[in-house]
């Protein structure tokens, strides 16, 4: 998952969980500056960072998951991404 794509998924389980980006920071150790520049993806987290955000983040509920995987599936790809333009 690019840093980006990480950045958006841990933006909507903060959401989700009702927390704001200072809850996630302070949790991990990190300033809201850098933790918001994570999460928009203009900041490479450290791999410590990284599990920290992970643990500190609950997991989506299911039904979220589900909805997130068919949009996905539904994207369309974009050329040499791997996938077919139509």
């Amino acid at each position: 998952m690019s840093d980006q794509a990480n950045g958006l998924f841990w933006k909507l389980r903060r959401v989700a969980a009702g927390l704001r980006q200072q809850d996630v920071a302070s949790l991990v150790g990190i300033s809201t500056t850098r933790y918001s520049a994570i999460e928009r993806g203009e900041v490479q987290p450290s791999p410590l960072d990284s599990e920290l955000i992970e643990n500190a983040l609950p997991p989506l509920p299911g039904r979220l998951i589900s909805d997130l995987r068919s949009i996905e599936k539904e994207k369309p790809r974009e050329p040499g991404k791997g996938g077919t333009v139509s």
